[in-house]
């Protein structure tokens, strides 16, 4: 593991601990429900690599899948709030391997549930940025369309996947008033996870780990003075 993975994995295990270190009497000031867009692609290392003894490269893109989810911040500090929540997302996305001048592409679509862990900081009135990790638990089973068109479902471990990850996560929004205790909030949001879901290194040698950005946008009610 190089320095900057090592330091990108202690930030984001410190950012998830956060929800232990809010006191236990603190009321919440913003309850949000949203929906989310996500738009994951899975950064594959090595890209190249030998598939049966032949030179082959292994993409992955990323396609739009919708969930949903709530969100709970709680003031810490001026200008300053703990966000929490649950999000179910879904992350869907093609894998393209290419060998001896053929190419195959499979699509694979799976739901999880992630839980973020942000710090905070309203830079003005109507726009805040975040950074903090994430955690995320896979559930169901993996949907597989390969190159035929056939669809089948298996399980993480079937599909030589883990179903839980964790990362390290960034996010940028804007809170527009729409009422006096009410905000329409547009949430844009950057995940890149820390953790090798690759299950099944033997059939194939790379290391898999989600990148994921998100479009978060709902109803944000403010339950009290910051």
């Amino acid at each position: 593991m190089n320095f900057r993975s090592a330091q990108l994995k202690k930030f984001s295990i410190l950012s998830l601990a956060l929800a232990a270190m809010v006191p236990a009497q603190a009321s919440a000031t913003r309850f949000s429900i949203v929906g989310v867009d996500t738009i994951s692609t899975p950064n594959v290392d090595p890209s190249s690599l030998k598939v049966n003894g032949v030179d082959a490269t292994l993409g992955t893109s990323g396609a739009s899948a919708f969930g949903g989810g709530a969100l709970l911040g709680f003031a810490m500090a001026p200008a300053f709030e703990f966000e929490t929540g649950a999000l179910y997302i879904t992350r869907k996305y093609d894998m393209t391997i290419a060998a001896a001048g053929v190419s195959q592409t499979s699509t694979q679509s799976q739901h999880a549930v992630e839980i973020p862990a942000l710090l905070r900081y309203h830079v003005a009135h109507y726009f805040s940025v975040g950074a903090g990790g994430y955690a995320a638990i896979g559930t169901g089973n993996v949907k597989t369309t390969g190159p035929s068109g056939t669809v089948t479902s298996s399980t993480y471990a079937s599909a030589g996947l883990k179903n839980r990850d964790y990362g390290v996560l960034f996010s940028a929004a804007l809170h527009i008033p729409v009422s006096t205790g009410a905000s329409f909030l547009v949430d844009g949001r950057y995940s890149m996870g820390l953790t090798d879901v690759n299950a099944d290194s033997k059939s194939l040698p790379v290391e898999e780990k989600y990148n994921d950005i998100q479009v978060l946008a709902g109803l944000q009610f403010h339950l009290g003075s910051k």
